[in-house]
Parts: C-alpha cells; sequence; structure tokens
C-alpha cells in the first residue's frame, strides 16, 4: 500500500520513455547527455522543441523532470532570458500540483530520481527474491526529463478481486480487512506519440 504510487510512477514514467525511444519519431525525440547548470535550460527546451516540431502544436506541455537537476534549474535560473518561477500551482487534467516550476509557458514537475528510470525490473517477492515491486533494472539509466503533451499518456487502472474480511474472520486486528488486487498501465496512441520527447543520461 506505502509503495503503490512509487511504482505506479516508475512504471508509467518508463513506459512513456520507451514510448518515445521505441517510436516512429525516436531520431528528433530522443536526447541523451549530462545535464548541468550551464545547460539545464537549454537541454529542456531542446527536449521541448522537437516535440513541438514534431507533433505540429505549440502548446499544452509539460515536463517531468528528475528531482537531482532542481539545484541547476534553480542556478541557472539567474543567468538566462527565459523566465523560470518556482513554488507555483498547475492543473493537469483536472489534477492540481504544488510546488511546480514554470519555464516559460512549460509547466515543469519534479519527481524523485528513483522514479526516472529507462528499464525496470519487476520483482514478485519470490523464487528467491528478497524483496518485491517495481525498482530500476541493473541496465536501466536514469532520464532526466521528459516533455509530453498533456493529452499524450493515457494513465489507466481499475481495482480486481476486492474481498471484504469482516471483524469476526480477520484474526490481524480487529476491524474489516479490504485485499484487493490493483492494476495499472500506461499507454499512447499512435497519432500521440509524436508528442513526446526524452532526455536521459548517456
Amino acid at each position: 500500500r506505502t509503495q503503490l504510487a512509487r511504482e505506479m510512477d516508475t512504471y508509467r514514467i518508463c513506459k512513456l520513455y520507451n514510448t518515445a525511444v521505441n517510436g516512429a519519431y525516436s531520431s528528433e525525440n530522443v536526447f541523451t547527455g549530462a545535464v548541468t547548470k550551464e545547460n539545464a535550460v537549454g537541454e529542456l527546451v531542446k527536449t521541448l522543441a522537437a516535440a513541438q516540431n514534431s507533433s505540429e502544436q505549440l502548446n499544452g506541455f509539460v515536463a517531468i523532470i528528475n528531482q537531482e537537476l532542481r539545484p541547476a534549474f534553480m542556478e541557472a535560473s539567474a543567468n538566462t532570458v527565459s523566465q523560470i518561477t518556482f513554488g507555483e500551482k498547475a492543473e493537469i487534467n483536472g489534477i492540481e500540483y504544488e510546488n511546480v516550476m514554470y519555464v516559460g509557458d512549460l509547466v515543469c514537475i519534479f519527481a524523485p530520481k528513483s522514479r526516472m528510470v529507462t528499464d525496470v525490473a519487476v520483482l514478485s517477492g519470490r523464487d528467491g527474491e528478497t524483496e518485491g515491486g517495481v525498482k530500476k533494472s541493473d541496465s536501466g539509466k536514469y532520464i532526466n526529463f521528459v516533455v509530453a503533451s498533456y493529452d499524450a499518456p493515457l494513465a489507466v487502472s481499475k481495482i480486481d478481486s476486492l474481498k471484504q474480511f469482516p471483524p469476526e474472520e480477520n484474526q490481524l486486528f480487529d476491524g474489516t480487512a479490504i485485499q484487493a488486487r490493483y492494476l495499472y498501465d500506461l499507454f499512447v496512441p499512435k497519432n500521440k506519440v509524436c508528442a513526446v520527447a526524452v532526455h536521459a543520461e548517456a
């Protein structure tokens, strides 16, 4: 329960990244390299421009940025002609986010580094595995940022096999226990792959 949000973010960001890498616009919309305070704004703007050019739309984009790069953007904000603001609020697809960064009119949401990975390993916690869940695979690298239009990623989820155990049946504590399987995934329609651009470490 406590790990579900982290696992969903890790899996979905990874899948969004790989959708761009394996898509028809990979030669235009996939970038690699180190991001520093000197080039942070330039690399982000370059990634945004790639998504804008391939999708032929100028507005309606959001960026998910590796939290580790936040200091680089904060230092760069004083030395760039781009307007950068921190601690703002933004509403995306009906959900309000706080403490976001704006680079011009681009909404930027910071995500923990552990969730920004190019490849994940799904562990069951069985067959000799010491833990279960979703985590970075041995071959995975860290993503610097993902830029996508608001309507490109379609995150879906559902609850399956819902069971309730009343207090007289529940032997773990004095109360009703609920057991369920939570299923989730992320899809990008073919005509929206052009609106996704990514930047990862080399």
